[in-house]
């Protein structure tokens, strides 16, 4: 990049062109606006002069270097524009290799274009229009906003002449992520520019404007018109509006007179729970409070209120801050615009690999306003808002029929808020359960998986007892009782019970019919004399009353004997029953060695699934409270909750 210099015909200071395709160039000492009349750029015609320079706000300037995709450039020229919704700067860059682009700052959030070939089909000025189409290099580009705007200055080398112009239109358009295009109305035929939104980190700028952080327009330098009380300016060149701190009407802080945008209307005061000149550091840099509004909807006759912080950094721009009830949000503007899914409730917008559910949609009015804005701010305006969740993401449209603006809010504690801005006292407490306020449990599936793991090692160890077993019968024996008998008590045969020490479980089974009889059992080792008592009772009755049949008790039961050493052992029965009962009952002992407890496999199969079912009914308790609130009053299908993922 190499500079042929000549002297400007007006005052004579050295100029010339760093990139050979320049065309018009701005005398940095008078002013004047120099055309090139040579192919070596050493002969100039003075064609005019910028009568109003462009306010140096940003921190990009004239020898700012930087790259983008890999490609190094320097900032060679400017123009500065502006429209009735404020104002932003077309840098002109020229890349190493000799290409050119455009970097745009609009109120510190850019975007690199370059000018296309072969341009696509491009729609006249007189039909394009928000939602118009445009097709690129397979991509599909749709037009967000239609700009009218004039042009306010420019300074450095442009590639064509701006002197004769005053006003052109634009055509923003968003592509897919954060691919952005731009088609220039100025001349005859529309030219196409594409490109995409960047972060002003990822421009890696060098040789920067030194911006004091705390600069400001100084107290007195602009009079409210209304009042004449002095009005303060926090953001010179970025704010579009700023209310008078005395009587609350709001004034345009670009214009040179200071001009009245709403006269002051009686309204109650809100105090900001952050004051404004609050300042700390925030998402690594050092932003500044310097506005608020309350803004309010209107459901089904109720008004719902919230507060809104403007927060400004020289370099990063604008971030914004949310505040309902206690529930707090972080929230920055996108540079993309979400794709959308579905229809109807079941609406969804895409955003980063991410899927958010619309939760809400509702117009919003400002009911009052405090500070400054890079908007044109008014008490009393009205936008639509969508609203869409994806915890602890808030994704928001807001604007008109023509144009919205799209944001991605952050669920924040209002602690983290307070220390940051060195906020005196205590945050608001939280109430209720905010859109995307994340769940205090999660959605379970953590849970679920960890339930799964452990069931899947249960049933192998059911596996391997069943397996591993040495369940045998030791003894079986068939018996009658007669109640009528003076000494029914016995002892059997003995038997063997071979092996480690384990369970015995000894089960018996009856023909009892309206009746119930007691066994006395004793196991008893044949030869230690060690006798284990224990019996059971059985009972079955059975009948028909009022044409139904009815049955209770059982004619069979079983007790577990839980740890018996190996050994020769028999048993003492001594049954008894009812003596009036001439019935005998028939009955058989059976004894079996090892036999596996599934009743306790079972219990612990329970236990397991306690906890995954409780964390899955708070969650869901917690998302009913959270979806009553939405337009869907309660109708909450599982939402995809990916805090735990």
């Amino acid at each position: 990049m190499s500079r042929a210099a000549a002297a400007c015909p007006n005052c004579g200071a050295p100029v010339g062109f760093t990139w050979s395709g320049s065309v018009q160039t701005v005398c940095a000492r008078c002013q004047s606006v120099l055309v090139r009349r040579d192919r070596q750029g050493l002969e100039f015609e003075r064609v005019g002069q910028v009568s109003d320079p462009p306010p140096d706000t940003s921190p990009i300037q004239l020898g700012t270097r930087g790259r983008f995709d890999g490609r190094a450039f320097e900032v060679i020229g400017r123009i500065a524009y502006e429209y009735d919704g404020g104002a932003w700067s077309e840098w002109h860059l020229l890349f190493d290799g000799g290409r050119t682009g455009w970097l745009s700052d609009a109120q510190l959030r850019y975007a690199v274009y370059e000018e296309v070939s072969p341009r696509p089909k491009l729609p006249p000025a007189d039909h394009v229009a928000p939602g118009t189409s445009v097709t690129w290099n397979d991509q599909r580009f749709e037009v967000t906003t239609v700009t009218s705007a004039r042009y306010r200055g420019t300074e450095g080398e442009l590639p064509f002449t701006t002197w004769d112009r005053e006003l052109s239109t634009f055509a923003d358009l968003r592509g897919a992520g954060t691919a952005a295009a731009t088609i220039d109305y100025a001349d005859d035929e529309p030219v196409f520019f594409a490109g995409r939104s960047v972060s002003f980190d990822e421009l890696s700028l060098r040789n920067l404007r030194e911006v004091d952080r705390t600069r400001t327009v100084a107290v007195g330098a602009l009079k409210c018109q209304n009042c004449a009380a002095p009005l303060v300016i926090k953001a010179p060149g970025q704010s579009q509006s700023v209310v008078c701190g005395h009587c609350g009407s709001i004034a345009d802080p670009t214009d040179p007179n200071v001009a009245i945008l709403q006269k002051a209307t009686k309204r109650t005061r809100v105090e900001p729970r952050i004051p404004l000149g609050s300042g700390g550091e925030w998402h690594g840099a050092h932003y500044e409070v310097i506005g608020f509004q309350r803004r309010e909807i209107t459901v089904e006759g109720t008004d719902y209120g919230w507060h809104e912080y403007v927060l400004f950094n020289p370099q990063h721009g604008f971030r914004y801050l949310s505040e309902y009830d206690g529930h707090w949000n972080d929230i920055a503007v996108l540079d993309e615009k979400p794709e959308s899914q579905g229809l109807g409730p079941h609406t969804t917008r895409e955003l980063r690999g991410r899927s958010f559910r619309h939760f809400q949609s509702a117009e919003a009015r400002t009911v009052f306003v405090l500070g400054e804005f890079p908007w044109v701010v008014k008490v009393g305006e009205q936008v639509h808002v969508h609203d869409y969740v994806s915890p602890p993401y808030l994704l928001s449209a807001e604007g008109t029929a023509t144009d919205s603006t799209w944001s991605l809010g952050t669920y924040v504690q209002g602690e983290a808020l307070w220390q940051a801005f060195s906020v005196e006292g205590q945050p608001p407490p939280a109430v209720g359960v905010f859109a995307n306020q994340p769940s205090p449990v999660t959605h379970g599936w953590t849970y679920w998986r960890m339930f799964a793991g452990l069931a899947a090692l249960l049933i192998l160890a059911v596996f391997a007892r069943l397996i591993l077993s040495g369940s045998t019968t030791a003894f079986n024996g068939s018996f009658r009782f007669d109640p009528a008998s003076p000494n029914p008590a016995f002892v059997t045969e003995p038997f063997e019970l071979s092996g480690r020490t384990s369970n015995v479980d000894v089960s018996l089974e009856s023909n009892l019919s309206n009746n119930w009889m007691l066994v006395n059992l004793a196991l008893i080792n044949e030869e230690t004399g060690v006798a284990l008592d224990f019996g059971r009772q059985l009972e079955y009755y059975f009948g028909v009353e009022a044409g139904e049949s009815w049955s209770e008790g059982s004619r069979h039961g079983n007790v577990v004997l839980p740890s018996v050493p190996g050994g020769r052992y028999y048993l003492r029965v001594e049954p008894e029953g009812d003596a009036a009962s001439r019935a005998q009952v028939d009955y058989s002992l059976r004894v079996r060695r090892d036999r596996p407890a599934w009743g306790l496999y079972g219990i612990a199969l329970v236990l397991l699934f306690i906890p995954p079912l409780a964390v899955t009914l708070r969650h869901a308790a917690f998302e009913s409270q959270r979806w009553s609130q939405s337009d869907y009053g309660g109708d909450d299908e599982d939402d995809e909750d990916d805090e735990d993922e």
